[in-house]
């Protein structure tokens, strides 16, 4: 879905843990795909919800978008259903208020990725994914109608 979103020159943006990048401040790697631009983010402690929302917007800008969001960005004490627990991770809180500043972008779509029930002993991943998706439901729905999130 991401490659035919890129190949449509939809800006994707991608939240994924980066467990093989050392750094000590959240950063945003773009990535060029054809016509489009991917949004790379490693979240870190200390850097808000707001002033991420605010830097996706501006790389993101006016057009559409596709939002693809990899669970393993949650800590595992959050997201602990994945192949791939990454510990410093963002807590769900986080991760919601950092979705809630994107409420201005036209997104086109959006999935969860890398939700594996049978690592998920309390169905934690299943419901932090579902709250995910459904916030993002509410989201659309508020931008459609023009309002704000």
């Amino acid at each position: 879905i991401m490659a035919v979103a890129a190949a449509a020159g939809v800006v994707v943006v991608l939240f994924m843990a980066l467990p093989f990048f050392v750094e000590s401040a959240p950063r945003a790697y773009r990535l060029k795909a054809g016509n489009a631009a991917t949004l790379l983010f490693q979240h870190s402690s200390g850097h808000p919800p707001a002033g991420v929302g605010a830097r996706v917007k501006t790389r993101v800008g006016p057009g559409p978008a596709y939002l693809t969001f990899d669970i393993d960005v949650l800590d595992p004490a959050f997201a602990p259903g994945t192949g791939t627990p990454v510990a410093g991770g963002l807590t769900s809180r986080e991760a919601l208020a950092t979705l809630a500043r994107l409420g201005e972008i036209d997104f086109c779509g959006m999935d969860v990725v890398e939700v594996c029930p049978p690592f998920d002993h309390a169905d934690i991943t299943a419901i932090a994914a579902s709250t995910i998706v459904q916030r993002y439901l509410q989201m659309l729905a508020a931008h459609r109608r023009g309002e704000r999130f």
